[in-house]
């Protein structure tokens, strides 16, 4: 059976590069789970995922934790904000089919931009809750 998180990210990546305007924004099929080193800005890799055991009685089920990192070279803060933009459009309450577990809900709670210094890479961090159960 698939793990909760891996079949989240399998959806999420499915979801996001079968986006016809999230694929134009990116300049294509570009979200990872990690991103090649030599892959040409923007895209989209995950950051963190986290899962722990939300079962209830006889129904066994998850919380998940995920964050994607929208990244981006361009000056300001622009094109992350506007793809994390979408981004959340598109996850927000989405009805995602998972291998082995039925979404229950998912939800972005979150979306940080972040900025380091002086290196012009910004990355606009969002932040996802889902609840999965076991099928």
């Amino acid at each position: 059976m698939t793990q909760p998180l891996l079949a989240l990210q399998a959806a999420i990546v499915a979801t996001l590069n079968g986006d016809a305007e999230l694929v134009a924004l990116l300049g294509g099929a570009k979200t990872y789970e990690q991103a090649p080193a030599a892959t040409i800005y923007p895209w989209i890799a995950f950051e963190e995922m986290r899962a722990r055991d939300n079962s209830v009685s006889d129904f066994p089920g998850h919380e998940l934790r995920v964050s994607l990192l929208c990244v981006s070279r361009q000056p300001g803060s622009a094109e992350a904000l506007t793809i994390a933009a979408r981004v959340v459009e598109l996850l927000d309450d989405a009805n995602l089919t998972l291998d082995g577990h039925r979404l229950i809900h998912l939800a972005a709670t979150s979306v940080d931009l972040i900025r380091a210094g002086k290196d012009p890479v910004r990355k606009a961090r969002i932040s996802l809750r889902a609840v999965t159960e076991t099928i």
